[in-house]
């Protein structure tokens, strides 16, 4: 997420991070944002799918 190095992209908080036990704020620009929740939108329809044998190995 490069919006965070970037000082004049708006980001807004999108919750907490926990990394080994610990919480950070975690903050995220629209782009990035977008990215993530087409990331977790995929991974939910491929959870989702039915599965083939093929497909239920990987």
């Amino acid at each position: 997420m490069g919006c965070i190095t970037v000082s004049d992209v708006p980001v807004i908080w999108i919750g907490p991070a926990v990394s080994s036990g610990m919480h950070a704020p975690l903050h995220a620009c629209e782009n990035c944002i977008a990215e993530l929740e087409s990331l977790i939108w995929n991974y939910f329809v491929s959870k989702n799918s039915p599965q083939t044998p093929a497909s239920a190995a990987s």
